[in-house]
């Protein structure tokens, strides 16, 4: 549910020299076409670990002449982000059949120099599409966990932003960590504005980048970057989001917020990235996470690996 980095912000460090500084910008031509393989593991403790594969085709339509570009991407494979994940096995094959039922997922999505998403153009095509498979998921008398399941995933879909911030979750790893400029050995700091679409609030977020290594002869760089969410600033988005809700509700969505926000979150990544032309080569990324339940914290961990073929 969390918006990754904007790597185009203004970032808090002196000035460099030019000649040490390392811009890492997107060089690319229209009908360009990439190929990645993302795999993904994560664990809940006390519940089953999974595994996934899919690839995803990435075409460059266009330039928007700003330094962004139009893309079309094309995953052969639907793939289901984290928070719609069953909650049992029992719901398993609901999802499967699900996902199966959607097929091929193309989107059209609009990135910015500093390769954030700013638009999903056919949203509403993907909008009805997820809609139609899921009122047939939700025909009959499924289990009523099931149906709490389809709502939320209604929910992401009642916008383009939502449905942005919900598709581009996983699949925009290829685009990071476009639009810094960076020095070896000098680790930047930002602090940013991270929008919860399905709650209407913000949280703080406090991300942190270091160039770890620059090899022009190989045209490679090495990024790492931490990412996680001052506490505050949560306990403040939980405030927020409760007074905006009918009196009546309020209790009911007080716990609803304290669930997604009230969580310790922390992202680490490494990227390695052709640094005359953009494209990532390979990536890991490691998200770690404890979440609010009745008795203590669960621990979740989760692993992202994305290769260029």
């Amino acid at each position: 549910m969390w918006a990754w980095p904007a790597w185009g912000e203004d970032h808090g460090r002196a000035a460099a020299a030019p000649s040490s500084e390392v811009k890492v910008e997107a060089r690319w031509t229209a009908g360009e076409k990439q190929r990645f393989r993302f795999e993904k593991t994560r664990q809940l403790r006390g519940q089953e670990r999974f595994l996934e594969r899919y690839e995803v085709e990435v075409e460059v339509l266009s330039s928007t002449g700003d330094g962004g570009y139009r893309l079309r991407l094309r995953q052969a494979a639907v793939h289901l982000p984290d928070r719609f994940l069953p909650p049992s096995k029992d719901l398993a094959p609901y999802f499967q059949q699900a996902a199966s039922r959607l097929g091929e997922l193309v989107l059209v999505v609009r990135v910015g120099a500093s390769g954030e998403a700013v638009a999903l153009e056919n949203w509403q095509d993907l909008r009805d599409r997820v809609m139609a498979v899921m009122r047939l998921a939700g025909a009959g008398s499924p289990p009523a966990s099931l149906q709490a399941q389809l709502q939320q995933v209604r929910e992401w879909y009642h916008s383009e932003a939502a449905a942005r911030e919900s598709l581009m979750a996983d699949v925009g790893h290829f685009l990071f960590p476009l639009g810094h400029e960076l020095v070896p050995g000098e680790p930047v700091e930002l602090r940013h504005a991270v929008p919860v679409a399905t709650l209407g609030v913000d949280v703080q977020s406090v991300d942190r980048y270091l160039l770890l290594s620059d090899q022009p002869a190989a045209g490679m760089l090495t990024v790492k970057t931490e990412q996680g969410f001052d506490p505050a600033s949560v306990r403040k988005a939980v405030a927020t989001f409760v007074e905006r809700q009918p009196a009546a509700e309020r209790e009911t969505m007080a716990q609803r917020a304290r669930q997604e926000l009230g969580m310790s979150l922390t992202d680490v990544a490494t990227y390695v990235v052709d640094r005359r032309t953009g494209w990532l080569q390979q990536a890991e990324y490691v998200r770690e996470m404890g979440l609010p339940e009745p008795g203590g914290a669960a621990e979740f961990r989760q692993v992202y690996r994305v290769t260029r073929d």
